[in-house]
């Protein structure tokens, strides 16, 4: 008798579950269920976003940056300089007490555990400047060119995340027939991606005259060997369109603000894509929501901000908050399929006093549905924080376009390029990131052509990106012609420093929408002022 109460116990229980679950609705206030429990130390160790990756999701592990192969991982460790490791842990990379290693998959519960290892994380989140060259005539560039003005003498670097097809490229003059290559990733894959290779082709037809460097990275630390090489090498340009997330607090510090000012201070002018993330960026103050205190409410007591997902398509979300650079105050980041309130990702670090204040997730779609991130102040007992969510792979519902700008554009002595479309009367791309910095300055700087065609990625059709054109769309497109611009300032005025040259595209752009310097187009678009044609240019002048 008293088994059959425990059965009819144990049946009304779950029967009161299931009807509770039927109460959660699908949109709005009551989007997500109970939290998943926190780890038990010293797992913490491992970046919660390893801890749910799925053994099989290779999708979601290389939007992460973590894929090393089938049963492989590469990480990022945060430990102790000079520290030891178990045999199956392979160093490739190391700045200070930060070390890029790569593991068997199964051994990163191990590796948490290892004495002096403080955190396990996936590489700092960065994507191509991508969305998915008539950019030279608008740009001012025939004049120049057609002066002798070509970018002769100047060296530059265009570092990115690979380059398939660099060398058929060459053949086919879109490329010079040499290019210095290096590869600093670690796999070995140079060509991973062709972006790097469209970039490099916009950068040789503004500036065919210049030497041309393809550096291959894919982490942070990889970013670090390759500008060290271009410093030794004499690198007079670097041209960088991708985008990087939770590295800083938005002001151009962190650990890729001084990489760039590493740059600078070699005599480099660093020029970099602004970002794409318009439609993908929500900022906002912590506002509890009235039914669960711990979440944040995003607009009309809505716990959610939404995404809809094809089936197979992966989604990143990388979120911060004002603390910087380390906190005990801890927030977390939740991905919900909406439908039925299950989480299907989370990030839920342990920020106790030395943590940087960030959470990131990546997850690719089972299913074609709409799913919704929720933000949950773990610790709060706190003031609430302001919050910063960067999305890669997906719109969001509710946006927060002002304050888009990515990192490293982000910094002062960066040259960050926004995009507008090349055909007049060049409007501003919808998706192309907006200012201003966390300390309120103005970016982009300026903004220049997309749309344009490439051999990597076709030629443009003459339509916008939102009516679905054709050809290279994105601040990727438009940062390697800026980049290319600069080249050929360079070579006329070849005793100007960055900040000289950086200062001469601003000043000769063409302004844009309201008045003056704005945070949507910068000092306006690029244009390169006309030159009286010259056999030999031999022009050394001071700025103006």
């Amino acid at each position: 008798m008293c088994g059959k109460m425990q059965g009819m116990r144990t049946w009304l229980l779950l029967m009161l579950g299931w009807m509770a679950a039927l109460l959660i609705v699908g949109q709005g206030v009551q989007r997500a269920t109970a939290l998943p429990s926190v780890p038990p130390d010293p797992q913490r160790r491992l970046d919660a976003s390893l801890r749910s990756l799925p053994s099989q999701d290779q999708a979601a592990a290389q939007a992460l940056g973590v894929w090393a192969g089938p049963n492989a991982l590469r990480v990022i460790v945060e430990g102790t300089p000079h520290a030891s490791f178990p045999s199956f842990v392979q160093v490739e990379a190391q700045d200070g007490s930060w070390y890029q290693v790569r593991i068997p998959r199964d051994a990163l519960p191990q590796l948490a555990t290892w004495p002096g290892v403080q955190r396990v994380r996936p590489p700092l989140p960065h994507v191509p400047s991508l969305v998915f060259s008539e950019g030279l005539a608008p740009g001012g560039f025939f004049p120049w060119i057609n002066s002798g003005w070509n970018g002769r003498g100047v060296h530059i670097a265009i570092i990115d995340l690979g380059f398939a097809n660099w060398q058929a490229l060459s053949n086919q003059g879109e490329l010079p027939s040499f290019v210095s290559i290096q590869n600093f990733r670690a796999d070995g894959q140079f060509e991973a991606t062709p972006h790097g290779s469209a970039v490099a082709e916009i950068v040789y037809d503004a500036a065919p005259g210049a030497t041309l460097s393809l550096y291959a990275i894919n982490t942070e630390l990889e970013l670090n060997q390759a500008v060290n090489a271009a410093i030794q090498q004499g690198v007079d340009v670097i041209v960088h369109a991708l985008s990087w997330f939770n590295t800083g607090p938005g002001d151009g510090s962190g650990y890729l603000g001084d990489i760039t000012r590493q740059a600078e201070q070699a005599g480099i002018l660093w020029v970099n894509a602004a970002g794409n993330q318009a439609r993908r960026y929500y900022a906002g103050t912590f506002t509890p929501s009235p039914n669960h205190p711990s979440r944040h409410i995003f607009a009309d007591n809505d716990e959610g901000n939404d995404v809809a997902l094809q089936q197979g398509q992966t989604v990143c979300g990388f979120l911060s908050w004002d603390a910087w650079p380390t906190t005990d105050d801890d927030y977390d980041l939740y991905l919900y399929r909406v439908r039925d309130a299950q989480w299907v990702a989370r990030s839920d670090n342990v920020q106790d006093g030395t943590q940087a204040p960030v959470e990131a997730l990546c997850y690719t779609a089972t299913t074609t549905d709409t799913y919704a991130f929720v933000i949950t102040h773990y610790s709060q007992n706190k003031p609430p924080r302001f919050l910063r969510l960067f999305t890669d792979g997906a719109d969001l519902q509710y946006t927060t376009p002002t304050g888009s700008i990515v990192q490293p554009a982000d910094a002062t002595n960066v040259l960050a390029v926004g995009a507008v479309f090349w055909q007049a009367n060049y409007p501003l791309e919808p998706f192309s990131s907006l200012g201003p910095t966390t300390d309120g300055r103005i970016k982009p700087d300026l903004v220049a052509y997309d749309g344009v065609s490439t051999v990597t990625y076709g030629l443009s059709d003459g339509l916008g990106f939102d009516q679905g054109g054709q050809g290279f769309f994105g601040t990727s497109a438009s940062a390697p012609l800026v980049g290319g611009a600069a080249a050929l300032v360079r070579q006329r005025y070849p005793d100007w420093t960055p900040a000289h040259v950086r200062d001469f595209l601003k000043n000769w752009s063409i302004d844009q929408g309201i008045a003056g310097p704005d945070n949507q187009f910068g000092h306006g678009r690029l244009y390169l002022p006309p030159s009286q044609p010259t056999v030999t240019p031999t022009i050394t002048q001071t700025p103006t």
